[in-house]
């Protein structure tokens, strides 16, 4: 059990203010509260605004490289159209026509996953309904292997727009207390992704700052 003290701080500034619903999401309008990698992978995540109908949201295990201003994923299939590695995956939420309220808490456990392009998940999922998540992987983009939290380490990110043209709205870093602070290659390893704020709206929750760090379950106790 772990309290993101950060966070904390950061979601109380954001609860407070409020904004009204919009299709355009801010970094912080989305928030991650729990993510689990030992047995069935799971994640739970909270909207702090109103989502408009039809409103679509991102979760990727993919690692983002700065330098590149892309994807790992899309640095390595253009250096190496044959690599596989690093390949995560992508599932997409659409707002249903009622919308989803500001504080519904939606936890999303990742039953099965199926590898290709969009690839598939049967997904159990309490506070909104399963028909409203779709795969979403991309071979080229984020990877064709489906999105799975590493127990060594991993990251999730939360975004909107498209997956070639991210606007990110939140991110946790299991694998480490700290984001990268070059340009990654590793896997299950991310720079900062842009537009975030290290300990507000990207948090890092590993035990310490070295590779084996990581931490497998992590959620927000405050």
């Amino acid at each position: 059990m772990m309290k993101w003290q950060p966070y904390f701080c950061g979601l109380l500034f954001v609860v407070v203010l409020g904004r009204p619903a919009a299709a355009q999401l801010m970094p912080g309008d989305i928030v991650v509260i729990g993510v689990q990698s030992d047995g069935t992978d799971r994640f739970a995540w909270v909207p702090l605004v109103d989502l408009v109908p039809g409103q679509e949201v991102y979760f990727t295990d993919a690692g983002w490289n700065a330098e590149a201003h892309a994807f790992q994923r899309q640095v390595n299939a253009t250096s190496n159209s044959s690599t596989t590695s690093p390949s995560g995956g992508a599932i997409r939420y659409t707002a249903p026509l009622q919308g989803l309220a500001a504080g519904t808490v939606v936890e999303v456990r990742i039953d099965r996953r199926t590898k290709g392009e969009p690839g598939a998940y049967t997904l159990t999922v309490t506070g909104a309904s399963a028909d409203d998540f779709f795969a979403a992987n991309d071979a080229d983009v984020v990877g064709d292997q489906g999105l799975s939290i590493a127990t060594t380490g991993d990251q999730l990110l939360v975004l909107t727009g498209s997956l070639l043209q991210p606007a990110f709205v939140f991110g946790v870093n299991t694998g480490a207390d700290q984001w990268d602070l070059g340009s990654t290659t590793a896997q299950h390893s991310s720079d900062l992704p842009p537009g975030l704020t290290r300990g507000l709206t990207a948090i890092a929750i590993g035990a310490g700052s070295d590779a084996g760090n990581e931490v497998d379950n992590g959620r927000y106790t405050g």
